[in-house]
């Protein structure tokens, strides 16, 4: 992997427009701050690539027209309401002023991907991973990104498995692909009646040439590192045995770490950190992103040690110092990369995960085995 190249997708103008969405204020210059405050963007195998805006076309790939007709719309609306209100206080505060162009900005970064690249790291954080229709936003997102990017990458790569490791599963992707035998849907994710977005049950499959190539891991409160990685382990060695991507895309929410204000499980870093260098250790082409994460400064610790897990072959030490910057100051009190897990009890225990297990190993034996 030494001679690989590694893109990482980064604009201040669409972070700036992003640190606005209120699920995530100024979460992205948070995360990319701290990525450059470690050095980490000048190793020169690393490419900043800055996206120019999606043109709408691309867009409609998978959104329909009316959908994508009215985002790109409200600048111009907000625009002109601004206009007309321009002496009330109360016309810079609305939050949907840049939404068309964080949308376009955010997908070209992923449709305009170089395939020279081996692994790749797209600098944007949240708000990507549920869509659950064509027609409307849901889950803080706007624009399904990593439906389009797949889309794109299909271009270049027949088969690509997509790995989901946020907290809340990833409905709209798997709604995308349901169809699909080329694009194998996996997703671990909190399971439970009322929690968000309601899906997710392991008895989805997919539908028609897609039936068995949509896996969902549904996991129960309290997760801690050791059982989600042997989980992880376990499922991506079976899935690889039988579909042999080509390429992967792959989400890294941070809305499961200890701390997180949705205080359902209990991962740190290097939990996580561990499922990225299993995938790492593939050597196939793989798109990294960001997903959920709401303690804004552990979502920046933990995108920061991944960061580093993907852009060196040592990377950064989880109790290392946090460097000197713009905002250092949202590190306190401890001021280093660690994220401590609670004392949460983990109702993931061995039988209930020698049962996932056993449940992934019987759907996966329809698929044949390469």
């Amino acid at each position: 992997m030494a001679s690989d190249r590694i893109a990482y997708v980064y604009d201040p103008e669409y972070a700036r427009v992003a640190d606005r969405l209120p699920a995530n204020l100024n979460r992205s210059s948070l995360v990319h701050g701290l990525v450059s405050a470690f050095g980490l963007l000048a190793d020169p195998r690393v490419d900043v690539i800055k996206p120019p805006l999606a043109a709408t076309s691309e867009l409609k790939r998978f959104h329909s027209s009316d959908y994508v007709d009215f985002l790109c719309g409200l600048d111009e609306r907000r625009s002109a309401t601004r206009d007309a209100n321009e002496d009330t206080d109360s016309a810079g505060d609305d939050d949907s002023d840049g939404v068309s162009t964080a949308a376009s900005s955010d997908e070209d970064g992923l449709l305009d991907i170089t395939y020279s690249a081996r692994i790749r790291r797209r600098a944007r954080y949240g708000l990507e991973h549920v869509i659950f229709t064509r027609t409307t936003p849901d889950g803080f997102c706007y624009v399904n990104d990593i439906v389009l990017a797949t889309l794109a990458m299909r271009k270049a790569f027949d088969t690509i498995l997509i790995i989901d490791c946020d907290l809340h599963h990833h409905c709209g992707v798997e709604a995308a692909f349901q169809h699909s035998e080329k694009v194998f849907t996996l997703s671990f994710h909190r399971h439970a009646p009322g929690f968000f977005p309601g899906t997710g049950s392991c008895e989805a499959v997919g539908r028609g040439k897609g039936k068995f190539y949509c896996l969902n891991v549904p996991l129960q409160t309290g997760l801690n590192d050791a059982h989600f990685h042997s989980v992880f382990r376990f499922t991506v060695d079976r899935v690889w045995d039988r579909f042999r991507p080509q390429a992967v895309v792959m989400q890294c929410g941070c809305d499961g770490m200890a701390q997180d204000p949705n205080r359902e499980w209990n991962l740190t870093p290097a939990g996580l950190g561990a499922a990225v260098a299993a995938v790492k250790s593939r050597d196939v082409p793989t798109l990294f992103l960001g997903g959920g994460g709401y303690h804004h400064a552990n979502a920046a610790r933990c995108n920061t040690y991944l960061t580093s897990l993907i852009c060196r072959s040592e990377p950064l030490d989880l109790h290392a110092e946090i460097p000197d910057h713009d905002y250092a100051g949202a590190y306190a009190p401890g001021h280093d990369l660690a994220v401590t897990a609670g004392n949460m009890q983990d109702e993931n225990d061995p039988a209930y995960l020698e049962g996932v297990m056993a449940m992934v190993d019987q759907r996966l034996m329809h698929l044949e085995q390469d």
